[in-house]
């Protein structure tokens, strides 16, 4: 297995060639060589989308860190999970330099700034690359009871003003923790009959192993669970399934507390209002929409809960520095 996993890795690796012709130019991001376009935030960070990497029925994918040129600063709408299968690198996250070693997972939270120089020719790092819907699709029922995994994976999916969130797992000899790791990259490279299942139940396993294996771990956290016993993970799911026409009454009622309540304890655990929380779930399926439809601005609008176009529209410019059609435009143009 560990041939064939090599094998894979180094085949995944497509821009190599071309970054080990160019190795002397050192200010370079790697996603360049794949003449993709990207767009920039305020401060001129490089944002790098899932669609980019993964086709619209893909929730999970892989990839090897490139060797030969240094990744400049960028950031992602995905959660990046990165395996040290050999050697040592350094990385830079929000100004923080972090040494990466043989065995080590790496957990970076959506959004959050890094960087990072030429690793050495003899280090081996993998990437899993997972759009947040996975986390809340496939994870975060089986992983709800552990309250460190809990907190990150809300901070990544609502929280407005992240702080720059990760998690570091040492694994050196944790034979599991390598074996799962092997395993995942192999389903998702062969696609076997079965792979989607076989990878949701290998990432379950995997998180389990490494919870089991830290059991301090330097991250805030804070109990997921109110007095009544609601966790703010169920709250979120039943809001994330049913946004469109999902008022704040109902959705008290559902849960069996006051209106006042629920508001109280959407602000104290994702830092938005009812109303920013729904905004949210609607502008993310209009992402969906735009990059994977043909459908009319205002059919995607109406489509994902906004009855008002002009008031969509305020909404988009503001969350994404250009209008709905720039957007799409930008995103067809990298294709």
């Amino acid at each position: 297995m560990q041939n064939d996993f090599l094998t894979i890795i180094t085949q995944k690796n497509i821009i190599e060639t071309t970054a080990n012709q160019l190795h002397e130019t050192n200010d370079l991001i790697v996603c360049d060589y794949l003449n993709k376009h990207f767009i920039f935030d305020s401060h001129g960070v490089r944002e790098l989308m899932a669609d980019q990497y993964m086709d619209a029925t893909e929730q999970i994918t892989f990839n090897h860190h490139p060797h030969y040129v240094n990744v400049g600063i960028h950031k992602h709408d995905f959660i990046e999970m990165t395996y040290v299968y050999q050697g040592t690198y350094q990385q830079t996250v929000n100004d923080k330099q972090i040494t990466m070693n043989a065995g080590d997972l790496f957990i970076l939270d959506t959004f959050v700034v890094h960087s990072m120089k030429k690793i050495p020719d003899d280090c081996i790092a993998v990437n899993l690359m997972m759009r947040k819907s996975y986390f809340l699709d496939n994870l975060l029922s089986e992983l709800a009871d552990n309250n460190v995994m809990s907190a990150f994976i809300t901070s990544a999916l609502y929280k407005s003003n992240l702080t720059g969130n990760y998690l570091m797992f040492h694994n050196k000899s944790n034979k599991k923790v390598r074996d799962y790791i092997e395993n995942i990259v192999l389903e998702l490279n062969y696609k076997q009959i079965g792979w989607k299942e076989a990878v949701n139940s290998l990432i379950i396993l995997l998180f389990t192993e490494i919870i089991r294996q830290n059991t301090t771990l330097n991250y805030e956290q804070d109990k997921l669970q109110t007095q009544n016993s609601i966790s703010i993970i169920d709250v979120l799911n039943y809001i994330s399934v049913n946004f469109n026409d999902l008022s704040l009454t109902t959705c008290a009622q559902h849960f069996g507390i006051h209106p006042n309540y629920l508001t109280r304890f959407l602000k104290k655990y994702t830092k938005k209002n009812y109303t920013q929380i729904i905004q949210q779930f609607r502008l993310e399926k209009v992402m969906h929409l735009l990059l994977n439809t043909d459908l009319s601005i205002n059919h995607i609008a109406e489509q994902s809960g906004f009855s008002n176009p002009n008031h969509f529209y305020k909404l988009f410019k503001k969350k994404y520095q250009c209008t709905p059609k720039e957007y799409r435009q930008r995103a067809r143009s990298s294709t």
